[in-house]
């Protein structure tokens, strides 16, 4: 399967081959079905997009806990969703055309183009025939534990994100470029198969770049200047990410940082709308959450909510459930 094409007078990205076959290839839309759900980490039916034939060309590539799929449909095809389930999901087309429909809105990705989408969202995609390109897809859970972990405080909205953007746009390139370099060490005998935390910060990489240059409902996070908090706050939060390992007062963040604990509460509260308390345990929770998700942690769930301050069992299952709207044991099961 080479990804190759160059458009005649247009300038297009050179799409990475996946192999000289690809992994799976049917003319049956309830194997595709299957094969595309083991793959992509969520339920889909799959059909005919008319009758003039049914192929489908995969080949998948396991990056820790994403996916990079070439996909190849010579006849086209539809997806429907079985169930929604949040995934970040960014394709690109070499040729042909896809469209994603939620509610009254549809989202195109058209010849050389790109799109970014939380798969949730989506209720049917159709591939035009000849559609064929590169994805990348990843759960939500780890998007928002990478956003909580960056910002040390939970990620609890759901990521909106619906962006069209050009494959040989600097985003599309950069992004591509990425994925490639990633697909090229997942090759049998290449070193991503061994290197996990590699792998991980790669992975990590992609995802930041997406965040930080295509629209959603966290862009204001990303554009957050600490420059605009008074330095008193500053320091207290950067005090606070450093020592937050520690059994942590809001005494000692004050004394830290030359202030009283009321000009602290008030400063929190005016300029971030939190309190100094409220702030260490939104931090907290995000660290327990960046350790759930960490492939190489052998810690059970209750040394890890130990560590970070968590002694009441039963309080720290509520309060993680609250941010996250999972169990503990949930999200380490999604790892």
């Amino acid at each position: 399967m080479h990804f190759a094409h160059r458009a005649a007078g247009q300038d297009c990205p050179v799409f990475p081959s996946a192999a000289s076959e690809p992994d799976f290839v049917s003319r049956d839309a309830s194997a595709t079905a299957s094969r595309l759900t083991e793959l992509l980490g969520r339920p889909l039916h799959v059909s005919p997009l008319d009758t003039g034939g049914f192929e489908a060309r995969l080949t998948g590539r396991s990056l820790v806990d994403a996916q990079i799929v070439w996909v190849d449909f010579p006849n086209g095809l539809k997806i429907s969703r079985a169930q929604p389930k949040d995934n970040l999901t960014v394709l690109f087309l070499e040729q042909g055309s896809c469209s994603f429909s939620f509610d009254s809105r549809t989202l195109v990705c058209p010849q050389g183009g790109a799109v970014a989408l939380n798969t949730a969202v989506y209720e049917r995609v159709v591939y035009t025939a000849g559609a064929r390109g590169l994805l990348l897809t990843l759960p939500m859970a780890t998007v928002a534990g990478l956003i909580g972990s960056l910002f040390d405080r939970p990620a609890t909205r759901k990521l909106e994100i619906a962006a069209a953007f050009d494959a040989s746009s600097p985003i599309g390139a950069t992004l591509m470029g990425l994925i490639t370099i990633a697909a090229a060490g997942l090759r049998e005998g290449a070193p991503f198969r061994s290197s996990v935390h590699a792998a991980r910060l790669l992975r990590d990489s992609v995802v930041m770049t997406l965040l930080e240059n295509l629209p959603h409902n966290y862009s204001g996070w990303f554009g957050r200047q600490a420059e605009s908090l008074p330095w008193q706050i500053r320091q207290a939060v950067d005090y606070i990410a450093a020592n937050i390992d520690g059994e942590l007062t809001v005494q000692q963040v004050a004394e830290a940082v030359g202030s009283s604990v009321r000009s602290l509460q008030q400063g929190f509260q005016r300029h971030r709308k939190t309190s100094p308390h409220a702030h260490l345990k939104a931090v907290r929770l995000a660290r327990v959450r960046a350790e759930l998700l960490d492939n190489t942690s052998r810690r059970s769930v209750e040394d890890i909510a130990r560590h970070w301050g968590f002694i009441n069992r039963g309080h720290f299952a509520v309060e993680y459930r609250r941010s996250f709207g999972e169990l503990p044991s949930e999200t380490r099961r999604s790892r």
